[in-house]
């Protein structure tokens, strides 16, 4: 994995093209890295030098140094990091640098001095400033970094040395790198957003409301639609009935306009696992069938990829989408229609309180229903059962 980050590293710095903002093949590449490495340490704990080398135990520090774009894994990989260092498993600088790169990110002081940027007199400079100055130095010393002062001019000099070009304004590029931490998730973006346009958050997941780029994505292939949701795709993507015409549905009917956007197709991607740390992840879709009727109803649907299936994404999913749903109050009751013989979707279904109902829209379909009455009489979301999708 290092090999192949410093290869295209290499590769995209000879074109310049790695200097000109966060590169979506450099994005792609880590996202998929930092997959790889959840799944070994899922299965066999952090990778300590001990254990893997001390060549490879830095390897899996710089995976998780490099995924810039996701919050959630970066800051739940740091808490395994520093346990991994305080068992003397891997050095402490290494959590040290794992820090600071996220206070940056958040835009908070740094505690080591580890972060550089370009100043206004096309210096490399630390960014943003140290908190407690007077002790930095105390700090890095417990951390195994020598004093900042001679690391800043050798840092300085490599600078000076390098490829990499001094921006024309720096000040715009920290403002440009500031509205990207806000759009990745590294920091409050405003005020949040009520309305059915919106993603949907919920324990685990986050519900993406499809739009004309993601959809046309998605059209596209694993590596467009991985880019637009900043997400990892699955190599089983997609899941059953996402094919091309529910995706060419799809973009028909965001281009209507009016309120179609959020009352149709969800991408449903993985942000906060429970076991190890991972990168957004896109598991499955779920939706609605377009706007309330004029009867108050809304038609919910799901779908997740074999792989990531029997984890109760399905469930979760619609407890949010059915959550979603009764915020308008146009909308009275929440349906679903399967085959009788489906039987984890039919759980699902079960799980969020709906109960068999009439009106199928065809021979050898089932419906079920929830009420607004029925979920408000149940206390609203609850737990996901242990069965189905």
């Amino acid at each position: 994995m290092r090999a192949r980050d410093a290869d295209l590293r290499e590769e995209l710095a000879r074109t310049g093209a790695l200097f000109d903002g966060y590169h979506p093949r450099m994005a792609a590449l880590h996202r998929a890295h930092a997959a790889r490495l959840a799944d070994l340490v899922e299965a066999a704990g952090w990778p300590g030098s001990a254990q893997v080398g001390s060549d490879a135990a830095e390897a899996a520090w710089l995976v998780v140094q490099h995924a810039v774009d996701q919050p959630h894994f970066q800051r739940g990989m740091l808490a395994l990091l520093s346990r991994a260092a305080s068992a003397g498993e891997v050095p402490a600088w290494q959590p040290a640098y794992l820090e600071d790169r996220i206070r940056a990110l958040e835009g908070r002081p740094q505690r080591y001095g580890t972060q550089l940027d370009w100043d206004e007199a096309g210096e490399m400079s630390l960014w943003p400033p140290v908190e407690d100055p007077e002790r930095v130095d105390a700090r890095r010393a417990e951390v195994g970094l020598p004093p900042l002062a001679p690391e800043m001019e050798r840092r300085r000099d490599a600078a000076r040395r390098g490829s990499e070009p001094v921006p024309a304004d720096p000040a715009a590029r920290r403002r440009e790198m500031d509205a990207w931490a806000r759009r990745v998730g590294w920091r409050p973006a405003g005020e949040p957003v009520a309305d059915a346009g919106a993603p949907i958050g919920t324990r685990r997941l986050e519900l993406v409301p499809a739009v004309t780029e993601s959809v046309r994505a998605a059209l596209e292939g694993h590596d467009a639609l991985g880019e637009a949701l900043r997400a990892v795709v699955p190599a089983d993507w997609p899941p059953e009935h996402v094919d091309a015409d529910a995706l060419q549905f799809t973009l028909d009917r965001l281009a209507e306009g009016g309120e179609q956007a959020g009352w149709w197709m969800h991408f449903v991607v993985l942000t906060r696992p429970e076991r190890v740390p991972r990168p957004r992840t896109v598991v499955g879709t779920a939706g609605y069938c377009g706007p309330p009727s004029e009867d108050g109803s809304v038609e919910i649907g799901y779908s997740i990829v074999p792989s990531h299936r029997r984890r109760r994404y399905a469930t979760e999913a619609a407890h949010g989408m059915i959550d979603r749903a009764f915020s308008d109050p146009r909308v009275g009751r929440v349906i679903a229609e399967t085959l009788p013989d489906l039987l984890p979707s039919i759980a699902v279904l079960r799980a969020c309180g709906f109960e068999p109902a009439e009106g199928a829209s065809g021979p050898g379909i089932v419906r079920y229903a929830l009420t607004r009455a029925a979920r408000v009489g149940a206390g609203g979301t609850r737990e996901p059962l242990p069965t189905g999708s």
